[in-house]
């Protein structure tokens, strides 16, 4: 009797387990795909469906909607906040409570503030150690408008870079009973997305992240070209600045993935430009060092104030089951790598190496990590 019931205490926990594998993996198996303004989102982790409501790793749907997002491990809290003009909207979503508090206000003056409390009827979900949450509710609250294409299983939403009026925050109830994230077999409208004419940003993702050793900027004209030194050897886009400097590869390299020429903005030195980034409305700095994103310049400001300092540009960016930041993958050139200084030199130079957060922040005794210059998109 006593084996008979080891056996189906067994049996329960086998059906129990596989069941839930099987339940989660039919949810990842749907190729959700989702645009955001015409783009579409690229994920780490797949986005998949939860009782008619598509959850996203809650990274990706902030930072795509150009929110400074950070995770609080103490009571599994989400904070994110974006400021336009004089005004501020701030969204905390208490996963453990189901709740989201936005904030909209005029963070100059701090008046003019108003709180919108609600709950989701699907709440935040963490899968393998991942915060997965409603990206149809948040974005809703957020001012965005959301379409569903059940044929081809697309979610698209519009953004326009604004922020909600306070009646779209006060009229937003956050469930939508009415709209299910599901395959139907109705003839629904097709998404159309045209390419424009502005330069479509890098991203990478987790299948097709940098390699070690690889050099990702197209610099060189020939890379098997050893003779370099003549200005005609560069790619357009490298032909700007003095050739070799740090400031020189992590601007051109920016232009390179976004299309903003940094060097015509004259940001200044490397002690200035943190400062003088904010001037220009396609460009953002982010002070919080912890905060690290990919495709951004990590602007390393010197302690002795009579040396230089140093630029970096972040390619990718591995993080934790919290968001966390744990490797770096980094390009660069008058580094500790560099074989001749002042001068590019392929093999040494632009060449992707990956190292700890830790060591990134610490790399350097002369220079202190300051910020890193953001594109503002």
């Amino acid at each position: 009797m006593k084996n008979f019931k080891n056996f189906m205490a067994l049996l329960l926990l086998c059906t129990t387990i596989f069941s839930s594998i099987n339940i989660y993996s039919v949810y990842a198996d749907e190729q959700i795909k989702i645009f955001i303004d015409g783009e579409q989102l690229m994920t780490e982790d797949t986005p998949f469906l939860s009782n008619g409501r598509t959850l996203v790793p809650f990274r990706a749907i902030f930072e795509k909607l150009n929110f400074e997002v950070s995770w609080v491990a103490e009571g599994k809290q989400i904070n994110a906040e974006r400021r336009k003009d004089k005004k501020r909207i701030r969204c905390n979503i208490q996963t453990i409570e189901n709740k989201m508090i936005v904030m909209l206000d005029d963070y100059v003056t701090e008046s003019n503030g108003f709180v919108n409390v609600s709950s989701f009827d699907v709440p935040p979900q963490i899968v393998s150690g991942k915060t997965y949450i409603p990206l149809r509710a948040v974005s809703e609250a957020l001012g965005c408008d959301v379409d569903w294409n059940g044929n081809t299983k697309t979610i698209t939403i519009t953004a326009k870079d604004k922020l909600p009026t306070k009646k779209e925050i006060e009229d937003n109830t956050v469930i939508t009973p009415n709209v299910t994230e599901t395959v139907t077999e109705e003839t629904t409208s097709s998404i159309v997305t045209t390419e424009t004419e502005q330069k479509p940003v890098v991203i990478y993702s987790d299948d097709n992240k940098p390699v070690v050793g690889d050099t990702p900027g197209n610099i060189l004209k020939d890379p098997n070209d050893p003779n370099h030194f003549d200005n005609i050897k560069y790619t357009d886009t490298y032909r700007h600045g003095n050739i070799g400097q740090c400031t020189w590869y992590a601007e051109c390299r920016f232009y390179e993935v976004y299309g903003i020429k940094l060097y015509s903005y004259l940001l200044g030195g490397i002690k200035e430009c943190l400062t003088n980034a904010p001037e220009h409305n396609d460009l953002k700095v982010i002070i919080d060092i912890d905060n690290i994103q990919s495709n951004t310049i990590a602007v390393f400001t010197p302690k002795d104030l009579s040396k230089s300092g140093h630029m970096v540009y972040v390619e990718y960016v591995e993080r934790d089951s919290n968001g966390e930041p744990i490797n770096v993958y980094i390009t660069e050139t008058n580094g500790p790598n560099t074989l001749n200084r002042g001068q590019f030199d392929p093999g040494y130079d632009g060449v992707v190496q990956k190292m700890t957060f830790e060591d990134f922040k610490n790399r350097s005794q002369v220079n202190e990590l300051a910020g890193y210059i953001a594109a503002n998109k």
